[in-house]
């Protein structure tokens, strides 16, 4: 992926995850929402471990 499309901000898979929080806080349909959410890119706001970096935790 290029290099700007990696450090951009997935606006509107932000604006679908609040939205999924705010359904699930009223106690309506949310979960449509969390899957529009992660297919637009909200996940990219959580950490991951990335393939090449060493696990601190890991011991060989």
């Amino acid at each position: 992926m290029p290099e700007p499309v990696k450090k951009s901000v997935p606006i509107i898979g932000l604006i679908f995850l609040l939205l999924a929080v705010f359904k699930f806080l009223q106690g309506d349909n949310w979960v449509v929402w969390l899957i529009l959410a992660i297919l637009f890119g909200a996940l990219r706001f959580f950490p991951s471990s990335k393939p090449g970096a060493p696990d601190p935790e890991h011991k060989a």
